[in-house]
């Protein structure tokens, strides 16, 4: 599954050639990665940034249940452990009423907290360099997007001087908002599968420091 799509077809097309994720599915039991993360290496990075895209990008009950199988060492929610999952997504970051921790940076990175702000734009640049583009009407620096094209960038980094000075401009500024992401979320009552998912996401920052290209 991708999130992002193209618009540029040749640039599109040298990104997936070298995204070895693009057609990989985790909302099966098969599909599992080991944690905890034991090492500081850019696969887990990785991985795990996977699994948090594929989270933060659920749109129902279904895709929760999916998604939250895909994380290792999970035990299988029961239907009303899923529904209060699905009310305490929409309630921290979807609606209707306005979301605890709406997982955009402008929201975080602005003088003013709002969605569409300078950082968006930014953002949106750093796609269209890349030949993509977001699928739908949500801001381009929805987490699940920026997400998706941090993996991307590190997977092309290695051998492309402009990807690696792309890639460490993203990883520094997803770092700056998900601090204020993270801190915010820590004065929400979580229950244990959504503790979880933060821990995923704390872990994933570490990792991203530590991410030597």
């Amino acid at each position: 599954m991708k999130i992002l799509v193209k618009f540029r077809t040749v640039i599109y097309e040298k990104a997936t050639e070298h995204f070895i994720f693009h057609n990989r599915s985790f909302a099966t039991g098969d599909s599992r990665m080991p944690m905890p993360l034991q090492q500081n290496s850019l696969r887990d990075a990785m991985e795990l940034a996977l699994l948090l895209r594929d989270f933060f990008y659920c749109k129902d009950a279904l895709s929760l249940r999916q998604c939250w199988n895909a994380f290792p060492d999970c035990e299988e929610l029961s239907a009303l452990e899923l529904q209060k999952l699905e009310y305490e997504f929409n309630r921290l970051f979807v609606g209707p009423n306005a979301p605890f921790a709406p997982p955009y940076a402008s929201v975080y990175l602005e003088n003013e907290p709002r969605l569409m702000g300078a950082c968006t734009l930014e953002v949106r640049r750093l796609y269209q360099a890349l030949g993509l583009a977001t699928p739908e009407s949500l801001p381009d620096d929805f987490l699940p997007f920026e997400l998706e094209a941090w993996i991307i960038l590190a997977d092309l980094a290695e051998g492309d001087r402009d990807a690696r000075r792309a890639f460490h401009w993203l990883t520094a500024h997803l770092l700056s908002w998900l601090e204020h992401f993270t801190r915010r979320l820590e004065q929400a009552s979580l229950s244990p599968p959504m503790l979880k998912i933060m821990q995923a996401l704390n872990c994933w920052q570490k990792l991203a420091k530590g991410v030597q290209i």
